[in-house]
């Protein structure tokens, strides 16, 4: 006996036809509204006031990957003093998409960065007015960052919304002619 594909009653088609593509788009307009903030702030940052910090420590971190290999990134933590008190931070400027230009790429970034902010060097650090732990020592939006992926997945999950019952319809008449 064939069994039929579901009914458009049947509680497995109403969750392919709206829960799959409304999950993939509840998580496009998330990544889109993470990135919009801090997209915000990279563009207000340039404008911020600037204190004079010093860098602590600056290293090249090495993760190896079980599935590719291994990862580099630069581990920079410079200090700070706003209104008197000492703060230490990490974030060098606001975050765009890393490399996957593979494990020797990321270690010559990594490295380049490390050259740019040797222990000991005077920076200058751009401070969030009202928020002295959100700032950066290179202010601005950098060219890469997740907007296309958030925007890429929830016009993604449109497609999906229109497509489902196209490929479910067609699929059924593709079953009944059998």
């Amino acid at each position: 006996m064939v069994q039929q594909p579901p009914t458009k009653s049947h509680w497995l088609y109403r969750l392919v036809r709206w829960g799959a593509p409304l999950q993939i788009m509840l998580i496009g307009a998330a990544l889109l509204l993470i990135d919009a903030e801090e997209a915000y702030l990279a563009r207000q940052s340039p404008a911020w006031p600037v204190v004079q910090g010093t860098i602590q420590t600056s290293v090249v971190q090495h993760t190896p990957l079980n599935y590719k290999g291994s990862k580099y990134h630069a581990s920079v933590v410079y200090a700070y003093v706003v209104d008197g008190q000492p703060h230490h931070n990490h974030m060098l400027h606001f975050r765009g998409m890393t490399s996957n230009a593979g494990p020797e790429a990321d270690r010559l970034l990594a490295q380049a960065t490390v050259n740019r902010y040797p222990v000991g060097k005077p920076v200058s650090v751009y401070c969030r007015p009202g928020h002295p732990d959100t700032c950066v020592l290179e202010p601005g939006l950098r060219d890469r960052s997740w907007y296309g992926m958030g925007l890429t997945i929830l016009v993604g999950g449109l497609l999906l919304l229109v497509l489902f019952p196209w490929l479910l319809m067609k699929t059924a008449r593709s079953s009944r002619r059998a």
